[in-house]
Order: structure tokens, then C-alpha cells, then sequence
């Protein structure tokens, strides 16, 4: 599906080039200047059409003939689609391989998540590239560019240019680059906090920021940013780059990049993968040992629509990630269906991580398992309009659906979502300028598999390290669950409370809402509480089942604000003493979208979620809250249920978003002269 968006200009291959500069954002007036960015090019854009047939189709309904196909259809100057909707339930055994360098321009499309249907019956071998048994495996085949241990095989230091909304680096050499490389620059971490936007990974006896150290980013380099080259004394797609000075898009997010962190950028030998589409199909893994459904590394413009994955729910079994999206930009995943994960740690749906920047998560549906939107070094990246449910830990441990877990998450979006809880963690390091922006989390997960939740009952979590996010418009909590507004910690080494039950803990090193320190938690080094974090906190008409109503405090306001929210007396990054009360139904998007919409052609309620909503279909949500496309698509459509009583469910995207997706039936051969580039 082609989005129409307010700030891209879309270009053919032939001619990259920069994406025209905004003038204004739909957050002026309400988030501070260096608290957000243009958040609307994020995303693949994708035909709106389905291409005609390529010229090579699989001889037979297995993985060995698609990807014998998939060889000798890649690289065209135009798109083609690889039709597999004949194929309906097929058993399948190896790893689904789209691995090749430059543009790809390829669509695998099925007949439907409920019509084509690929059942693995055995572990596949390949690890795609650093991260255990893949059944689809999308990467641009250089295996020294190695995502698990995030090495790249080229790198030079950045001398100039990587000032806050500069679009031109000058390197120090320019190895295998290329007009249409990705590269990722990055810089070191600061050695100390310097109540800035700290970025840091440090762990153990010495160490400041994090639990358990790197886990994503760079050595050392926190900091990241993908970005595409698109001229460096040459201009055409695949040209080679001849001077120092390289063009690159979009511009450099961060207003704190500096020599004395030693910028450098790293790329990989070849191109990455280039416009690709999976979508129309199910990939079921639930009869084997899995490791990672899907993965897409050092990927541009790649897209999966329309997908529905059943995993497995036995620890030690079941994959830990359905979408793995790493050392990436531009990738979507829309409009799809997950079930089941690792019911511990490492049980994510959704995950953009490795630097993956400017990608979207728009309207899915998480079942069962622990965490759905999660990221590890996660850079401009927008989840909108998703849906969680029984977020299943395999105790009474209740989990959030929306996670920063790794140092290196900045300016990453969530709106219009619908589910339980939201945080950001310091296992993995820090964070910086995180939006929540017209969500409804419940606080609450009504499921009981592992016995009633009774621990980590809370809506918002922003732990130690978590600074200058911005909370705006949300509906927080449900009655009964959350009887206090917030919990603040009270020192550096404050062990908490006696119980949870809050809409806000804030501050905490340790996600028990404690100190990770050995008095508290036994721990053998200690993490500080962070009071930087309440201190830089925007939040701003928020409705709160505690207090019963939309929260807007500034200074001096009256009871019930307990004190001013807005964190306009933040050290580096103050959000506005007196934000705009009057807010656009969307950051991401500028108009109503097709799809938005109730199966029977209905409208929906546009925005769903916020203070200026009434009426809302949401009980205990103060009217202001309605249920998304994709939790009505679940409740009302799939028949699902919040107890964790449901299983496995029938997914048919086409009933739930019928404006959604191009068709999934090739069409005749028309004259595509191009292919669409990276935005």
C-alpha cells in the first residue's frame, strides 16, 4: 500500500535525491523542537498495484523451487511478483532465502494469510546472518557484515557534517561505497554523564547506565543513525563513490553529535537488499524448534504485509522473534497477524534493532507473548495503530507490550496503539526523546494462563536512563488496578515500594520498581535510580484512571498535579512551559488513512484515542478511547479473547482492513519504467 506523505517526494532509482524539508510539524506548538523529528517518511513505500508475473515461477510447492525462482527473477529494472497463491497449505522444510545485493524489485505474494499457508516440519539450518534457525531470511549477502555480533567490514571516521540536520558527511575514505549504500555512523559514548542526551552501555563493577551491557549498537558506540548515500562525486544508482564528501538521506537526526566522540560510519561491502514484498501468506512454526521467523538485515524499502505467523509457546522451542528488522531502514510491517513466542526473555514480535532507523509498525496484531513492540538501538522508527493482547511471561509477571530494551533507542513514535503497558528499561543502556502520542494502555492483563498478574501492574514504566520522552494525549490504567497517579524514586538507592499498582513508576534502575543494587536486589554492581528521568519527563494531557480526568500541569497548577509535567525545566532539552492543548489526530499520518475503517464499511472513529475524543467504545477509559482497526479486527472479527484462553486464530486481513492492500492476484504486464527508491 502506497501512503501519501506529506513531506516525501517519491524518485526512481535513476534519480535519488533528498526528501524536500518540512516546513512545520503536526507536533509544533506541543513537543519541543529537539524532542521529535519528521516522523512522516518512516516506512517502505510500496506499489499500490501488484506487479505483473516474473519470468521465472517456482516448478514445485517447495522452499528449494521459490528460492530457484527467487535467483533467477532478482535484479530487474522493474517490479515483477513471484505468485505463490495457488500453493494453499504446504508443508515445507529449509529457509525461505532473499539474499542478494542492489535492487531486488521482487513481490513474493500468496492468496492470503488464510489460503497460502507454509507449515515447516523441521529446523531449518540456515542462521540467515548471527541469529539462530530462519525461516524467511532477507539479507544482501555479505556474510562479513555479520548482524549478530554487529561487525561491518568497512568503516571511516567522519570529519564534518554531522551537525544536527546536515544531509552532507565528509569521510575519510570511501571503500566499496556506493550511491545507494547504506551506512551507519555512529559516535562514541561520553565517559560520563553529563545530563545530556546520554547514550551509554557500560555494565558491571564500573559500570553507570546498564544491567547487563551492549547488546545492538556498535562497541562502545551507542549513538547510531542508518542512512542512505545518495551522491558522493557521482549521482547515478550504483555509481562509486569518488570524493570525500558524501550526500546522504534523510538528514542527521541528534543535536548532540561532537568531535570529541569521534564520529565514524560504517557500511558493508556490497548493497543492501532493495525493494522487496512478502506478503499474502502464513508461516507456521509452532511444530518445531524455531530461533527467528522472519529477519531482514541490511535491508531498504522491504516490506511484509498482509502475513499471519504462528510460533510455538514452549520455552526452549518456540522462536524468540517473529520479525526480526536489523542494521535496516525504511522496512514495514503491516496489517499482520503473530501468535506465540519464548514465553520469557528474548519473546518479542516485532523488533527493530541493530540501528534499523525511519521503519514502521503499523497495524498488527500480538498474541500471546511477552513483549510485541520491542527495540534494540531503534532510531526514528514508528509503531502506529497496533494491537497486544495477553502479553503471556509464563508467571504472574505482567509484561509490556511496548519495550526500549538497548542503548541507542532515540526518537522513536508510538500513536494510536492499543494494549497494556509501555517502558523503557536500562538491561541494555539508555534512551532518548521516546513519544507516546494517543495510545490507551490498559495496565492490565485480564489473562490468566499463569495464574491472575499480580506483579508489574502499572501502565508507564520509564526507568533510569529513560530521558526526555514525551507522554502526550494517552488513556492510562484501568480502575481497580491502578489505585496511585506514580511512584517516584526517592533516592539514587531507594528500594521501592511494597507493592505496584501505579500509572507511572519512574526512575527505577530495577523493572521491580527498585534499585538494581546488591541491598535491594541482591545484585553484584549497582545501577543509580535516575532522577533526571521525572525531571525531563513531558506529560501532557494524559487521562489517568487515578486522578479521573486529562492532567495538564503546568507550574503553579492546582490539585490534583502534584507539580509541573511538561519538562520545561529539563537541563539540555526543556519541552514548552505551556504546550498547545488542541492536537492533530496524528503525527504520522496527515489525513484520515484508506484502511481506517470497520469491516461493514463503517466509519471509525478518527483519532481514536485522546482527550478530545467522547464517546469512546473502551469501558473505563473516561469515553476517550475507541478500539483500533486491528484490536476490533482481533474481538470482533477473529473472536478473540483477553483471557488467554484463545490459541491460534484464523487471520483474514482482507475482512479486517478492506481498503488495505493491493490485490493478491498478479495483473497483466504494464509499462513499470522504474523502481521505487528509498525515501
Amino acid at each position: 500500500m502506497l501512503y501519501m506523505k506529506s513531506c516525501i517526494i517519491t524518485v526512481l532509482f535513476a534519480v535519488l535525491g533528498s526528501p524536500l524539508l518540512c516546513v512545520g510539524q503536526a507536533w509544533s506548538g506541543i513537543l519541543a523542537q529537539n524532542r521529535a523529528i519528521d516522523w512522516t517518511g518512516a516506512g517502505a513505500t510500496i506499489p499500490t498495484t501488484l506487479p505483473a508475473k516474473c519470468a521465472t515461477q517456482p516448478s514445485a510447492q517447495t522452499i528449494t523451487a521459490l528460492n530457484a525462482a527467487i535467483a533467477a527473477d532478482e535484479g530487474g529494472s522493474s517490479y515483477c511478483t513471484i505468485d505463490i497463491s495457488s500453493w494453499g497449505t504446504v508443508n515445507v522444510t529449509g529457509t525461505l532465502l532473499i539474499s542478494y545485493a542492489g535492487k531486488a524489485n521482487i513481490v513474493i505474494n500468496g492468496g492470503g494469510a488464510n489460503v497460502t499457508q507454509l507449515v515447516w516440519t523441521a529446523t531449518p539450518g540456515n542462521d540467515c546472518i548471527g541469529f539462530n534457525a530462519t525461516n524467511l531470511c532477507v539479507f544482501n549477502g555479505d556474510t562479513s557484515s555479520n548482524a549478530g555480533s554487529m561487525s561491518w567490514p568497512n568503516s571511516a571516521a567522519v570529519s564534518s557534517g554531522y551537525s544536527q540536520g546536515s544531509t552532507s558527511l565528509v569521510l575519510a575514505n570511501h571503500t566499496n561505497l556506493k550511491v545507494g549504500s547504506e551506512i551507519q555512523i555512529a559516535q562514541n559514548d561520553p565517559a560520563t554523564d553529563n545530563g545530556n542526551a546520554w547514550f551509554c552501555q557500560s555494565s558491571g563493577a564500573n559500570g553507570d547506565c546498564s544491567q547487563q551491557g551492549a547488546s545492538s549498537a556498535p562497541g562502545g558506540a551507542s549513538e547510531t543513525q542508518m542512512v542512505t548515500v545518495t551522491a558522493c562525486g557521482a549521482s547515478a544508482f550504483g555509481a562509486s563513490c569518488t570524493g570525500s564528501t558524501v550526500t546522504i538521506s534523510p538528514a542527521i537526526y541528534a543535536p548532540n553529535w561532537s568531535s570529541a566522540q569521534s564520529p565514524k560510519a560504517w557500511w558493508s561491502n556490497t548493497f543492501p537488499v532493495y525493494n522487496v514484498g512478502v506478503q499474502n501468506l502464513s508461516l507456521d512454526v509452532s511444530g518445531i524448534t524455531a530461533g527467528t521467523i522472519s529477519e531482514c538485515s541490511d535491508c531498504s524499502n522491504v516490506w511484509f504485509e498482509n502475513m499471519r505467523q504462528v510460533n510455538g509457546t514452549a520455552a526452549g522451542k518456540a522462536a524468540t522473534n517473529h520479525f526480526q528488522l536489523w542494521q535496516s531502514n525504511h522496512i514495514t510491517v503491516e496489517f499482520s497477524y503473530m501468535y506465540g513466542a519464548n514465553p520469557q526473555y528474548n519473546g518479542y514480535g516485532i523488533d527493530f534493532g541493530g540501528g534499523t532507523s525511519d521503519s514502521l509498525a503499523l497495524s498488527n496484531i500480538t498474541q500471546h507473548m511477552p513483549t510485541g513492540y520491542i527495540t534494540e538501538t531503534s532510531v526514528g522508527d514508528v509503531f502506529a495503530y497496533n494491537y497486544a493482547v495477553d502479553n503471556y511471561f509464563g508467571s504472574q509477571w505482567q509484561q509490556c507490550d511496548e519495550l526500549q530494551h538497548a542503548a541507542g533507542d532515540y526518537y522513536d513514535l508510538y500513536e494510536g496503539n492499543v494494549g497494556i503497558c509501555a517502558g523503557g528499561d536500562d538491561i541494555h543502556g539508555t534512551h532518548f526523546a521516546i513519544t507516546h502520542f494517543r495510545n490507551y494502555l490498559s495496565g492490565f492483563d485480564p489473562a490468566t494462563e499463569g495464574g491472575t498478574y499480580n506483579d508489574n501492574i502499572l501502565a508507564i514504566n520509564h526507568m533510569a536512563y529513560d530521558r526526555y520522552d514525551n507522554d502526550v494525549a494517552n488513556v492510562l490504567g484501568t480502575s481497580g488496578k491502578e489505585a496511585t497517579y506514580q511512584y517516584v524514586m526517592k533516592s539514587t538507592t531507594d528500594c521501592g515500594p511494597e507493592n505496584t499498582g501505579y500509572v507511572y513508576a519512574i526512575g527505577d534502575s530495577d523493572q521491580n520498581i527498585a534499585a538494581f543494587n546488591p541491598a535491594c536486589q541482591g545484585a553484584s554492581f549497582t545501577v543509580y535510580n535516575d532522577a533526571d528521568v521525572i525531571s525531563s519527563l513531558m506529560r501532557w494531557a494524559n487521562y489517568d484512571v487515578v486522578t479521573g480526568a486529562v492532567r495538564e500541569c503546568e507550574s503553579g497548577s492546582p490539585s490534583p498535579c502534584a507539580g509541573d509535567e511538561t519538562g520545561s525545566s529539563a537541563s539540555a532539552y526543556p519541552g514548552l512551559s505551556v504546550p498547545s492543548t488542541t492536537f492533530p489526530a496524528s503525527f504520522f499520518f496527515s489525513s484520515v488513512p484508506s484502511w481506517w475503517a470497520f469491516p461493514d464499511g463503517t466509519a471509525s472513529p478518527w483519532p481514536g484515542i485522546g482527550p478530545d475524543v467522547t464517546g469512546g467504545d473502551i469501558a473505563g477509559a473516561g469515553g476517550h478511547a475507541n478500539l483500533n482497526p486491528a484490536a476490533n479486527c482481533y474481538l470482533n472479527v477473529m473472536g478473540g479473547k483477553t483471557n488467554g484462553t484463545s490459541g491460534a486464530l484464523a487471520f483474514n486481513p482482507g475482512v479486517c482492513y478492506p481498503n488495505s492492500s493491493v490485490s493478491s492476484s498478479p495483473a497483466t504486464p504494464t509499462n513499470l519504467s522504474g523502481a521505487v527508491a528509498p525515501q
